[in-house]
């Protein structure tokens, strides 16, 4: 097996790996919660969010 075909493999184990952790341990979704100002429970796994009501002037 040539080198080259060694360490495309590797990479790609490597990206699968992470891709994998980061739904595992719903990194990516507790950081797009934390963006929108929610707060994360992390026993239910669920985003939450406190409604505002915003008037429109005009």
């Amino acid at each position: 097996m040539s080198p080259l075909r060694i360490l495309i493999l590797a990479a790609l184990l490597l990206a699968s790996t992470a891709i994998f952790w980061l739904w595992w341990t719903d990194w990516l979704l507790i950081d797009d919660c934390l963006d929108a100002q929610g707060k994360w429970d992390a026993s239910t796994r669920t985003c939450l969010i406190d409604a505002k009501t915003y008037r429109v002037p005009g």
